[in-house]
C-alpha cells in the first residue's frame, strides 16, 4: 500500500490500459498535470458533447476504448448527451467526470446538479465513486464493461472527495486484454450453430444481413467465405457498410431505409433472412416491412438481449462474430454441403438488378449540372480517397448519399457514420484522424451539421490533426428547405481559423479542391455549393424507381 491521491491512481490505472489521449473540458477536478505525466495527451476541446464524439470516432477507428472527461453540472450533462451515438453504435467510451464533494450535494451549490442520473440511458454502466479508495476498482471495471459483450459506452463520476483526498492505495494494475477490441470472444453452443446451418440449408432464397458486429469482431474475411460457400447474397446496415466490397457478386448494397432499391428487393424476395451482428431496428428493416411476414429468420449476436426482439427465430447463436462464422464455416464443410439448386439462377437474377440499378446510378453520378448534384459529389470523393482511406458521414442525407453512392472497394472499416446524431462526424472525425495515422480523413457533412460544432475546428487547428471536411452546402436548412438570407461560406471560416479552405460551385472544380485540401497538410473545408431541389432523401425516392423494368416502383420510407 502507497499512500496518495485518488486523481494519481486515476492517471496510473488509465495508463495501465494505453489510454493515450483524453478528450476533455477543463475544470476544477479535472486532473490534466497527472495525466500528461503519465505521457497521456490532453486534448482540450470546445465542448463536453464534442468530447464524447471525438473519444467516439477514435474508437470506432482506433478498435480501442476512447476515454472523454467533463466537469461537473451542465458540463456533465452535456458529455451525457454526446454518449447517445456511442450507445447506438456500440462504441467503447469511457466517459468520467469531476463531480462536487458529497458533503455539498442537495444543498444549492453552484453547478450542483446531481451528475448521475442523466447517463442511465446512454450506458452499459453508470458509477458514482465517492472516495479514493474505490478508483483502482471502478476504472478497471469500467474498462471490462465497455469492451466486453455488446460494446458501449460506460460512465464514472469522481467526486471531489475520491479525487482529492489521500488514501493507502495499493499499486495501480490493469488489464491490457481490455485495452482493445474485442476484448473477449465468446464461442456459440454446436447444437446453435447445427441447427442455423440447417435453417440455412433447407432455405431456397436465404439473404445474409450484416451489421457493424461483423466490423468490430473483424470478420469480414469470414463473412465473405460462408456467403461464397452457400451462394448467398449479402446486404449489410449502414454502420455495416464495408464489410463486403460493392463490385463483390454476392454484395447488394445496403438494407433498410437509408439504401439502395437493390438490397430492399432482394430481402423482399428471400424466405430465410440471417441477421449477423445487426440490430433488427426500424432503420434496417424499414420500419419492420421487410422481411416480409412469414419470412423465416435466424440471427447471430454477442448480446442475447438482442435475439428475436423483434423477429421470431427459427435459430440463433449467441456469440462473436468471427468465432460464430468459423464454426459456421466449419460445419458447412464437415457437412459437405452445397448451396441451393437454385441459386445460380438466383444469383443471375440479382445480377441483373444490380446491373440495372448500376447504368441509372451512372448517368446521375456523371452530372455537370449546375448547382452541383449530390450523386456528382459522392463519385468526387471516391475518387479522391485510396480504399485504405476512411470516410466518415453525418447523418440524414449524408449517410444517404454514402450508402446508396460510395463504393467500398475492400472490406474493412474504411467507412463510418453517425447512428442519429446531427453534427457528430466533424467532431468525430477528430478522433478517427487521431486513430487512422497515415490514412486520409474525409468527412462529409450538411451545412446545418457543421453548424452544430463548427467550434472544433479551431482544435483541429491547434492539435494540428489534418483532415478534409467537405460540407454539402445547399444553403438551407430542414426539410422542406428553409433557405437562409445569409448564405455562410464555410471556406472562409477554415480559413479565420487558420486552416485551409475553398469553396466549390462547378463541378469539375472538386476533384482538385480536395487534392488541394489534403495536399495543404491543415484542417480544411471544401465548401460545395450543390442543388437545394435535390436532397439525400430525393435521391432515395428517385434510385427506387429505377430498379426494375416494370412499372412498379419501391415504396419503403
Amino acid at each position: 500500500m502507497t499512500k496518495t491521491t485518488g486523481v494519481n491512481a486515476i492517471a496510473k490505472t488509465l495508463k495501465k490500459f494505453d489510454t493515450e489521449y483524453i478528450f476533455y473540458i477543463f475544470g476544477y477536478g479535472v486532473p490534466s498535470r497527472e495525466m500528461e505525466a503519465e505521457g497521456i495527451k490532453m486534448v482540450l476541446t470546445r465542448n463536453e458533447k464534442c468530447a464524447a464524439y471525438i473519444a467516439d470516432g477514435y474508437a470506432r477507428i482506433g478498435l480501442r476504448p476512447g476515454v472523454a472527461w467533463g466537469y461537473r453540472g451542465p458540463g456533465s450533462m452535456n458529455l451525457a448527451a454526446g454518449l447517445a451515438d456511442g450507445y447506438w453504435s456500440s462504441s467503447p467510451i469511457i466517459a468520467l467526470t469531476s463531480a462536487t464533494q458529497k458533503s455539498h450535494i442537495h444543498k444549492d451549490s453552484y453547478q450542483g446538479i446531481p451528475d448521475i442520473r442523466h447517463f442511465d440511458e446512454v450506458t452499459k454502466w453508470n458509477v458514482d465513486v465517492p472516495t479514493p479508495n474505490m478508483v483502482g476498482d471502478i476504472l478497471r471495471n469500467a474498462f471490462q464493461v465497455a469492451t466486453s459483450g455488446c460494446l458501449g459506452p460506460v460512465h464514472v463520476n469522481f467526486h471531489a472527495d475520491a479525487i482529492f483526498q489521500e488514501a493507502d492505495l495499493p499499486e495501480p494494475f490493469g488489464d491490457q486484454t481490455y485495452s482493445k477490441i474485442p476484448a473477449k470472444r465468446t464461442r456459440p453452443d454446436p447444437e446453435d450453430t447445427r441447427a442455423v446451418v440447417k435453417a440455412l440449408t433447407e432455405a431456397e432464397r436465404p439473404v445474409i444481413i450484416a451489421g457493424q458486429g461483423v466490423l468490430i469482431s473483424q470478420a469480414s474475411d469470414e463473412l465473405i467465405q460462408l456467403a461464397e460457400m452457400l451462394n448467398i447474397p449479402v446486404a449489410t446496415s449502414n454502420t455495416g457498410k464495408g464489410l463486403i466490397p460493392d463490385a463483390h457478386p454476392l454484395a447488394i448494397g445496403v438494407a433498410g431505409l437509408y439504401s439502395k432499391a437493390t438490397a430492399n428487393q432482394v430481402i423482399e424476395d428471400s424466405d430465410l433472412v440471417f441477421y449477423i451482428g445487426c440490430k433488427t431496428g426500424n432503420m434496417v428493416t424499414c420500419n419492420w416491412t421487410i422481411p416480409k411476414p412469414n419470412t423465416k429468420v435466424v440471427q447471430l449476436d454477442i448480446d442475447p438481449e438482442f435475439i428475436a426482439r423483434n423477429y421470431k427465430t427459427e435459430a440463433s447463436m449467441v456469440c462473436d462474430s468471427k468465432l460464430g462464422l468459423q464454426d459456421l464455416i466449419s460445419m458447412v464443410k464437415q457437412m459437405m454441403l452445397k448451396p441451393a439448386k437454385n441459386s445460380q439462377v438466383r444469383l443471375k437474377e440479382v445480377e441483373r438488378i444490380i446491373k440495372v440499378w448500376n447504368e441509372k446510378a451512372d448517368a446521375e453520378l456523371n452530372s455537370d449540372a449546375i448547382p452541383i448534384k449530390g450523386h456528382r459529389l459522392v463519385k468526387e470523393l471516391r475518387q479522391a480517397l485510396t480504399p485504405h482511406d476512411i470516410l466518415v458521414a453525418d447523418t440524414g442525407s449524408e449517410t444517404i448519399w454514402t450508402s446508396l453512392f460510395y463504393e467500398i472497394l475492400m472490406s474493412g472499416r474504411n467507412y463510418i457514420c453517425s447512428a442519429g446524431s446531427l453534427g457528430w462526424s466533424f467532431p468525430a472525425s477528430i478522433g478517427a484522424k487521431l486513430a487512422a495515422g497515415d490514412r486520409k480523413v474525409l468527412t462529409l457533412i450538411g451545412d446545418g451539421g457543421i453548424g452544430y460544432h463548427i467550434g472544433e475546428f479551431e482544435t483541429a487547428v491547434r492539435y494540428n490533426v489534418p483532415f478534409v471536411t467537405v460540407v454539402l452546402n445547399n444553403m438551407s436548412w430542414a426539410r422542406p428547405p428553409a433557405t437562409l438570407k445569409n448564405p455562410v461560406d464555410f471556406g472562409k471560416i477554415a480559413t479565420a481559423f487558420g486552416g485551409f479552405g475553398i469553396r466549390v460551385e462547378r463541378p469539375g472544380d472538386i476533384a482538385g479542391a480536395i487534392e488541394e485540401a489534403f495536399d495543404s497538410g491543415k484542417p480544411a473545408i471544401v465548401d460545395v455549393i450543390v442543388d437545394r431541389k435535390e436532397s439525400g432523401y430525393v435521391a432515395l425516392l428517385t434510385s427506387r424507381s429505377w430498379i426494375s423494368e416494370k412499372s412498379t416502383e419501391f415504396s419503403f420510407m
